[in-house]
């Protein structure tokens, strides 16, 4: 509709991926999710639930501002996203409701990045994700958006880091990269697992942030 996207619980990733109306950006991350055949079957809102800090659409959704809409025989709610999930595998879902659908906003000038690393090119559970987002207006940032996966117990974005950096110029905003990664070190804050090292996420995590800062234009 005129405000967003809606899509149904039940939609498997597939029809989501071929769906006119879904953005690219959110298009782009399913096509390396998984493979065709857990696509042909699995949903975005089981990711969702699923709550875990790898999950790759989850990261997408926050750069996005989606929102879930949760219902029971009483009526319904909507919940940002980032409020749904608040640690591995934990949701704010009360045990009579479901989730009924997942509203992504428009965002028709958002320019978008993401970058998934893992083990192969496919079926792989990613070692990091990142999704960025900005708008540049007569020069100037009016919009940026940071969101990490797999780096913290749940996606990382952090709107106050975002609005110091909005309004200024994309010379200033590039100029003051390595401070955008002193600020977002603060909450990137991997572990080690049999997929990788902290070190090595970490490490990874920052060069990608600032490759997405310097991409700017």
């Amino acid at each position: 509709d005129e405000k967003g996207v809606h899509i149904g619980a039940g939609t498997k990733f597939s029809d989501i991926e071929d769906n006119e109306l879904v953005p690219e950006f959110l298009k782009q991350i399913i096509h390396e999710l998984a493979s065709p055949n857990i696509r042909n079957m699995a949903t975005m809102a089981g990711n969702i639930a699923n709550a875990s800090p790898a999950g790759d659409s989850i990261v997408g959704l926050y750069l996005l501002d989606a929102e879930l809409e949760l219902v029971n025989i009483h009526g319904s709610r909507m919940v940002p996203i980032k409020d749904f999930i608040f640690g591995v595998r934990k949701i704010h879902r009360n045990q009579n409701e479901l989730i009924k659908e997942i509203f992504i906003p428009h965002h028709d000038d958002l320019n978008t990045y993401w970058r998934k690393v893992g083990s192969r090119a496919a079926e792989s559970i990613s070692k990091i994700t990142f999704a960025g987002g900005y708008e540049v207006e007569n020069g100037k940032v009016k919009d940026l958006r940071m969101a990490f996966g797999s780096v913290s117990i749940t996606v990382v974005r952090e709107r106050k880091i975002e609005e110091k950096y909005i309004g200024m110029s994309v010379e200033e905003l590039h100029n003051h990269v390595e401070d955008i990664v002193m600020d977002m070190s603060k909450f990137v804050q991997p572990i080690t697992d049999q997929r990788s090292t902290k070190e090595y996420r970490y490490k990874v995590a920052m060069n990608i942030l600032k490759d997405f800062i310097l991409t700017i234009e």
